[in-house]
């Protein structure tokens, strides 16, 4: 009977915002008129004897797990008991569901990500895109959402720069990025840290690297300076269906179980991904031309004749978006590309520097030991990847 007093096991990362709102749901679904008895453990990490001591299998009519089978005591119930379980985002491959009756509810992260993706592209054309994994990149979650936009992106010819810890930090990394960029972090907690990293670095946020996140956690997401957009992963309408569904399955034990993929629920924007301004496409066709034409002896009058602006104009948007001068671009790109002729060829540096632009081998060399902490001569010696 639908009024009749069922004993419920509710076993969720109830630390997490993801967890308390699963629960919320869980409990909005009880309030239309159900009568659950739960039982249930605030932490993470349930110790086996938590679940001995209040036994909860007595009377347990169902469960409700973000855990899977993780936990033995759960394994046992629906194992050897049958009794009815309800997994909220768990992968359903790694369970084996030709023994128990299990339903599945899950968010749909690989379209979470196609959604963070519209929204960065809505910002204007960025130099490079990127996703910053969750702590286990392996997960679920995390992975889906870094394909939902990797996907995206690539409809739009775009590639993803995709941070690996293995590799390298995260600092480096967001340093390299080439500006103006787009990031999406797996999760809130991620574009937190990295947003406080670009303070650190003074990447200005949302004019140099705009940054998006996942689950929209207030407490983080409006806390933040600037504000944090994030993806909203309806955990609430996790915590509903399920049990919704576990309902159903109580009342209906030989009824088919139909898994539940949960949309997101679009995108809290805040000032982290603010539009970026027309600045962004003056300064692509600048370094575009300064890829190009470096190594002719180029000056700064010459970049803002081909692209049109001011001296002045061009002087201020290149420290707005990329944090650097004009002539600094410039001088980057003719070390680069001397870099790469000492590392291919014998000829000697001074005629190497006149080839990539500069205006004397004297002054190349004052400015590549500047840069490198060494003379050409030395470097080419011992080249440095």
């Amino acid at each position: 009977m639908r009024n009749s007093t069922r004993r419920i096991l509710v076993s969720l990362h109830m630390d997490s915002p993801a967890g308390r709102r699963q629960l919320a749901g869980i409990f909005r679904y009880v309030a239309s008129g159900v009568n659950w008895d739960f039982r249930f453990s605030p932490s993470s990490r349930v110790p086996e004897a938590e679940y001995s001591s209040h036994k909860p299998s007595a009377g347990c009519a169902g469960i409700i797990s973000s855990r899977g089978l993780s936990i033995d005591a759960i394994r046992d119930m629906v194992v050897g008991q049958g009794i009815p379980i309800v997994m909220i985002d768990v992968d359903k491959a790694h369970i084996a569901t030709d023994t128990i009756r299990a339903g599945f509810v899950c968010s749909d992260d690989y379209r979470a990500g196609r959604e963070g993706a519209r929204h960065l592209l809505s910002l204007g054309r960025m130099r490079s895109y990127a996703f910053l994994p969750g702590t286990t990149p392996s997960s679920r979650w995390s992975t889906l959402r870094q394909r939902g936009l990797a996907d995206t992106l690539r409809q739009q010819g775009l590639a993803l720069n995709v941070f690996d810890a293995s590799t390298d930090t995260l600092d480096a990394w967001l340093s390299t990025l080439p500006k103006p960029a787009a990031v999406m972090a797996a999760a809130d907690e991620g574009a937190n840290q990295a947003m406080t990293i670009c303070h650190n670095l003074k990447i200005a946020i949302p004019n140099q690297l705009v940054i998006i996140g996942n689950d929209d956690d207030a407490l983080i997401c409006e806390n933040l300076r600037p504000r944090l957009s994030s993806v909203r992963i309806d955990h609430e309408g996790e915590g509903f269906a399920a049990a919704k569904m576990l309902d159903r399955m109580m009342r209906r034990p030989n009824s088919p179980v139909k898994d539940v993929l949960l949309p997101p629920k679009g995108v809290a924007v805040r000032e982290s991904t603010r539009p970026v301004s027309p600045a962004a496409s003056l300064i692509d066709r600048a370094l575009a031309y300064i890829h190009e034409h470096a190594a002719e002896g180029i000056s700064v009058d010459d970049v803002a004749d081909h692209v049109n602006a001011s001296r002045r104009l061009l002087y201020l948007r290149f420290g707005e978006v990329l944090g650097k001068t004009v002539l600094a671009a410039i001088t980057e790109q003719r070390i680069s590309m001397l870099k790469s002729k000492l590392k291919s060829s014998s000829i000697p540096v001074a005629k190497l520097a006149l080839d990539c632009g500069f205006s004397t081998a004297g002054h190349a060399n004052r400015v590549f030991k500047a840069s490198e902490g060494m003379s050409m001569r030395d470097w080419r010696r011992n080249p440095r990847a």
